[in-house]
């Protein structure tokens, strides 16, 4: 499984309209095959910074979805709403740390 973290730093004003945009790309990805779960993470200090995780079942998926026209017309629009690039990275998952009793929220990376 491969673990993809994406910053967005988004104009303030304009969260209400990337969000909307974000759903859109993950409708897309929920009809992707190898997608498996994505989270979109909202900064409650700072407005329009936002953090996404997705889990992919490889990378090779992942470029199959962003391939999809409809998400280069997705990626695009998003443009004019952000205050810079976003920063997309893929991690390993080093450690995971649960209360007793809990079951991790995350698979490990296989």
């Amino acid at each position: 499984m491969q673990h993809l973290v994406t910053n967005w730093h988004v104009d303030r004003h304009s969260a209400g309209e990337w969000e909307t945009i974000w759903q859109e790309m993950h409708e897309l990805a929920r009809q992707t095959p190898g997608f498996l779960q994505a989270r979109l993470l909202r900064s409650v200090e700072h407005p329009g910074k936002f953090v996404v995780y997705a889990l992919w079942a490889s990378r090779e998926a992942w470029d199959v979805y962003y391939g999809l026209p409809r998400m280069h017309e997705l990626t695009h629009a998003s443009f004019r709403l952000l205050k810079g690039p976003p920063i997309q990275e893929w991690f390993d998952v080093v450690a995971d740390v649960a209360a007793e009793g809990v079951t991790p929220a995350l698979p490990q990376s296989g």
